[in-house]
């Protein structure tokens, strides 16, 4: 079985908001295993050497391939693969969380339907992988396209407007909502919220120690020219930015949700996650962005980040 169109374009709409180094999550979705990617405890974190939050952002930055090697990439492009919700054998009698809330929250018009967490994993079905690519081009440009079956859909960010086109829904394109407008404002430089933060409007202040999958980590957090405050977790020993949290409108209701940054690779000089791990509050299926390779630099025609035609 397909899995639901309304479950894709749901994944679309929230697709900017994934945390590829410059996004604060788009777009993006998947079911890993739980416990992996988990909020801090409130409990006291641990000790770590006294650091100034300005030199644990030097320090990431250098982690990274430093201050030179990210003002140089004036674009890149993303190519890999997210999870898409599943097939499952029961044709979707018994809707995923996702499909619920993009439904009326609270509301359903499919018969049978039942937490997922209730229903066993062979009604839950196969999770399924769809192919991406994601362009960025400065000053925060952002074109991303999924395919699924003979079909793309589009997100189109230039910097000021948004737009998506969605082929299964025949609604042609459509501009973004003012929530999506003001997601896609969050995190969309090519070389994340760190790298000349006072340039862009942003305070950075440390705000704690906590643990992220077992290991030490400095906890930052940022508050942004929009008035938003977003956390970012700096691993205390390879000072490599290894989760960030945000937030998504779920059942009716903005709640927390936090990406996990791994597999870091060097591509040119600079160190990029290979895989993102977003759990969201209450929800039981955790989501993943798998990157396949990264190309820096590549030739981008500025018409791609127009509107879709």
């Amino acid at each position: 079985m397909n899995p639901s169109l309304r479950l894709i374009a749901g994944l679309i709409a929230g697709l900017f908001c994934a945390a590829l180094p410059g996004a604060s999550a788009s777009a993006a979705s998947t079911a890993a295993s739980a416990g992996r990617s988990t909020a801090p405890a409130p409990a006291a974190g641990p000790e770590l050497p006294r650091l100034t939050a300005q030199q644990i952002v030097e320090r990431n930055i250098a982690a990274r391939g430093g201050l030179a090697a990210w003002r140089s990439i004036q674009s890149i492009r993303y190519a890999g693969s997210l999870d898409a919700g599943r097939a499952r054998p029961d044709n979707g009698m018994n809707p995923s969380s996702t499909e619920r809330l993009l439904d009326k929250p609270g509301r359903s018009t499919k018969p049978g339907q039942a937490p997922e967490q209730h229903a066993s994993e062979e009604a839950l079905g196969t999770p399924i992988s769809l192919p991406y690519t994601l362009t960025m081009q400065r000053p925060h440009r952002q074109r991303l396209e999924v395919r699924f079956q003979d079909e793309t859909l589009v997100q189109v960010y230039d910097g000021q407007h948004g737009w998506k086109l969605q082929p299964f829904l025949h609604r042609g394109v459509q501009p973004f909502t003012a929530d999506e407008l003001r997601k896609a404002q969050q995190f969309q430089e090519i070389d994340g919220p760190l790298v000349d933060y006072a340039a862009k409007g942003t305070q950075v202040a440390l705000d704690g120690t906590d643990r992220v999958d077992g290991r030490p980590a400095y906890r930052l957090k940022l508050a942004l020219k929009n008035g938003d405050t977003r956390r970012v977790w700096i691993d205390a020993e390879s000072f490599l930015d290894v989760q960030i949290d945000g937030s998504r409108r779920f059942n009716g209701h903005e709640v927390a949700e936090y990406t996990a940054l791994r597999d870091f690779r060097s591509v040119d000089g600079v160190k990029i996650p290979y895989l993102m791990e977003t759990r969201v509050d209450g929800k039981v299926e955790h989501e993943k962005l798998v990157v396949q390779s990264v190309a820096l630099n590549p030739k981008v025609d500025g018409a791609a980040f127009g509107k879709p035609q």
